[in-house]
């Protein structure tokens, strides 16, 4: 059952399981799985979101589930690195999660329907169970041998996410007109269902990488020695360079760069290929005739470098390539060459980017997102491609650094266009979900200062709540509306020719900042470390005795001032942190927050955890003084 009315698709979390032995479905594999019931309280809601990568859930239960999980694997959950081979990782538990039905009336036979709670919950035999098996909840590290991460978090003070890892292996549909939502397991085997092949035991991992058109980079030409001619028939052999741009990286189960490139280029022989830095350079050798030589030597001398290439006619893909863990992403401009009618490289780019490889790899430097969920009145979805996202990606930037917010194009990913149906007058249009990458671009710290020091975290979070600040405000969305009609004028088909003017309808349904992945304890709350001394030995063993002898003294003397100004300070950086990771997109204004007086910062806390959990909120309610 949907719980809210519009904006967002929540389910009711009404109690969770962990179940032995693994297995994807809600169905076990074997009659004799264990099944331990995690001791959570039922009715926390959570939003099912595929714009969100990984699953967040309340904070609250952390603790059960982590019971559950020991008694279940002997070991302690963390969200850290674990080795682990493909068989541990199978045998890991399955999580089940139990979501309120719509219809607890409606007769059906939950027993003999997988996905049904049935006896697991005679109570509630209606209720859906949601498998998440441990090859969904557990991340594959890159580059890294049998090294895995798990991407469930028990983090948030409100409610939950149920991301796009824990939606895999199903078919979800999100009724909005009868506020429901529904699931089904599925095997993904898209080609089974349209053309009945059997396909059911196709590798869901397996995504092959996605490349971009290659373009020649160096020709044959400008590789050998003219002077070697003697006759026009003389054939000089010499090297030709490629260059492919990387678009999709794929997966570490399906056919890498390296493979796709030579299966394009299979009838080459003496292949060099480098695949780096979101390109693959692959050298082959050549062939060209003395006469051929003589011709591409004049076009270059008579011409210029323009006149060269045929300006009507495209090639290649000239977009922005995959974002690298490097943080930076490439673009080839390429057209078609004159001389021999093939597509040439013009002129490489780079440019800082903070999403995909760099997002998952990099979470400190990354530590928040901002997802935003535009309607735009007259918007065409059929005419939305690559090239049209990546100028969208471009406009909005510009959109947003002209009212203040630190955004840069590399910042930026469409994770969704669709058809949108405005509510109120019933115009259909499109609906674009973003996500915004907040990365700390504060200077560098003293070599030693902790990546994920609190007090980096905070001066971040201030940027994302800026930026979605600027999203929501009346200005944003005019900007926008202005610079993608603009877009509009071109010779291509726009997806934004028919918005009006005034933007009609157009507005942002939703927007709402969260963390990226930084666990807790990975936060230091600390600060900075302090200076070492660095000395000859005998300076070292007096430094020493006086450390030894006077700092008992000093604490002494002084550790209940510290120890309360640190508390002071841990309660700051905790509340700041928790204001920037808040996801509640009701309106604040029922709720009020009275000013913390000094002295009274320990049962404020309290009195901001409670409100966390049971009250509204947004970015910028309270501040503590």
């Amino acid at each position: 059952k949907d719980q809210t009315s519009g904006g967002w698709y929540t389910v009711k979390i009404q109690a969770m399981y962990i179940r032995e032995g693994g297995g994807l479905s809600a169905e076990p594999d074997h009659v004799d799985q264990h099944v331990i019931r995690v001791d959570i309280d039922a009715g926390k809601n959570a939003i099912v979101d595929s714009g969100t990568t990984d699953t967040y859930l309340s904070s609250k239960y952390k603790a059960p589930f982590a019971k559950a999980w020991k008694m279940s694997t002997g070991s302690e959950y963390s969200n850290k690195n674990v080795v682990l081979s493909k068989d541990e990782l199978a045998r890991l538990p399955t999580i089940l999660v139990q979501l309120q039905a719509f219809s607890k009336e409606e007769e059906l036979d939950a027993d003999n329907v997988v996905g049904l709670a049935g006896s697991l919950d005679e109570d509630n035999p209606n209720d859906v169970i949601f498998a998440i098996p441990s090859e969904h909840y557990m991340q594959k590290i890159d580059g890294k041998e049998d090294v895995y991460v798990s991407r469930l978090y028990f983090s948030e003070s409100g409610g939950g996410v149920l991301g796009a890892n824990s939606m895999r292996g199903h078919d979800i549909l999100f009724d909005w007109e009868n506020h429901r939502v529904g699931f089904s397991e599925s095997d993904c085997a898209y080609d089974h269902l349209v053309n009945g092949d059997d396909t059911s035991a196709v590798d869901k991992e397996s995504v092959d990488c996605v490349l971009a058109e290659a373009v020649i980079s160096s020709s044959c030409g400008s590789s050998v020695d003219s002077s070697s001619c003697s006759t026009p028939s003389t054939s000089l052999t010499g090297t030709e360079e490629y260059t492919i741009e990387i678009i999709e990286e794929g997966t570490a189960n399906g056919k890498s760069c390296e493979d796709v490139v030579l299966e394009q280029f299979h009838h080459a022989e003496d292949i060099i290929l480098k695949c780096a830095d979101g390109t693959c350079v692959q050298t082959h050798s050549c062939t060209i005739s003395c006469s051929e030589l003589d011709t591409e030597i004049s076009l270059n001398d008579d011409s210029g470098e323009d006149d060269n290439y045929d300006s009507n006619e495209s090639c290649g893909d000239n977009l922005w390539g995959v974002c690298e863990s490097s943080c930076s992403q490439v673009k080839v401009k390429s057209a078609i060459s004159n001389e021999d009618g093939k597509c040439h490289e013009l002129d490489k780019y780079v440019r800082p980017c903070h999403i995909e490889d760099c997002l998952v790899d990099n979470p400190c430097h990354v530590p928040f997102k901002v997802h935003m969920i535009l309607g735009l009145d007259g918007g065409d979805e059929s005419a939305w491609t690559k090239s049209v996202e990546q100028d969208f990606g471009d406009i909005l930037a510009d959109v947003l650094k002209s009212r203040g917010a630190s955004v840069i194009p590399g910042d930026l990913q469409v994770l969704m266009a669709s058809k949108w149906r405005a509510a109120s007058s019933g115009i259909v249009g499109l609906k674009l979900v973003a996500e915004i990458s907040i990365y700390d671009a504060l200077p560098k710290l003293e070599e030693g200062t902790e990546e994920c020091s609190a007090a980096r975290l905070m001066q971040v979070s201030k940027v994302a709540t800026k930026t979605k600040q600027t999203i929501r405000s009346a200005e944003f969305m005019a900007g926008l509306i202005e610079k993608l009609l603009e877009h509009s004028t071109g010779n291509e088909p726009s997806p934004f020719a028919n918005i009006p003017s005034d933007g009609g309808t157009s507005k942002v349904l939703e927007s709402w900042t969260i963390r990226n992945g930084v666990d807790k304890s990975d936060v230091s709350w600390g600060g900075v470390p302090g200076p070492t001394v660095k000395g000859f030995p005998i300076i070292s063993i007096f430094v020493g005795i006086a450390v030894f002898v006077g700092v008992p003294m000093l604490c002494c003397l002084c550790f209940s001032k510290r120890k309360e100004f640190m508390r002071k300070e841990n309660v700051k950086a905790k509340a700041r942190t928790l204001v920037a990771s808040m996801r509640n997109k009701v309106s604040a204004d029922s709720v009020k927050y009275a000013q913390i007086q000094p002295g009274s910062e320990k049962s404020a806390l309290a009195e901001i955890d409670d409100a966390f959990n049971d009250a509204a909120y947004s970015d910028g309610d309270f501040e503590m003084q």
